[in-house]
């Protein structure tokens, strides 16, 4: 079973609840204290175009929907898109689109923001290095880049059921630094403070 296969599986069986977002009881405590924190860090997108991929319930696209002048919102469960698209129904300036991420095709610098949060680590390696690529062509120049991922010390890899990829900081940076201009890493304070675990990271990167 492929990793699409695999991922999918899981996350079909998930309800469209901000409890599964986190994959915890408390999911609700901590959507506010997550999106309070990681919203800080990204730019002014009054007017811009934004695409976000890994939607889910479309938790980061209602901010963006008020502000953006066009919100492309992406996520492969179709429960969740679902759920994302009747949130955002009176706003037609959101998109929500059922893929995977490695289905999605754009033209050249079609994005002003490209927000991914928690994506990346259900990937292979060899779909993180070819949607960089893709992200550096769909982001528009002066544009910005922000994702956060859940990351180890050494790196570790789960398929029990839960197929995912834990990476080292020093990956991330490492593969979007060739092709985007480094602006600022940081892991989320909320994570430390609740749960003494700094290792959940996020990134932004602008397009010189």
């Amino acid at each position: 079973m492929n990793r699409a296969k695999k991922t999918q599986g899981f996350w079909s069986q998930k309800e469209p609840t901000v409890e599964s977002m986190f994959l915890k009881e408390i999911g609700a405590d901590l959507d506010l204290e997550e999106r309070r924190e990681i919203l800080q860090e990204i730019p002014n997108l009054t007017g811009r175009t934004v695409l976000e991929l890994g939607a889910g319930i479309g938790r980061y696209t209602n901010h963006f929907a008020w502000v953006a002048s066009q919100v492309t919102a992406v996520d492969f469960a179709p429960q969740f898109v679902e759920k994302n698209r009747a949130r955002h129904a009176s706003f037609p300036n959101v998109n929500c689109l059922c893929a995977d991420a490695m289905d999605l095709e754009f033209p050249d610098e079609s994005f002003d923001c490209i927000f991914m949060n928690a994506l990346m680590m259900y990937l292979d390696h060899a779909e993180v290095e070819q949607l960089q690529e893709r992200l550096a062509r769909w982001l528009k120049k002066g544009g910005t880049l922000f994702f956060r991922e859940n990351c180890t010390p050494t790196g570790e890899h789960r398929d029990d059921g839960y197929y995912v990829h834990y990476r080292t900081l020093h990956f991330y940076t490492e593969l979007f630094d060739r092709q985007l201009q480094f602006i600022k890493q940081d892991n989320l304070k909320m994570f430390v403070h609740r749960y003494s675990n700094p290792f959940q990271c996020y990134w932004v990167y602008n397009k010189a």
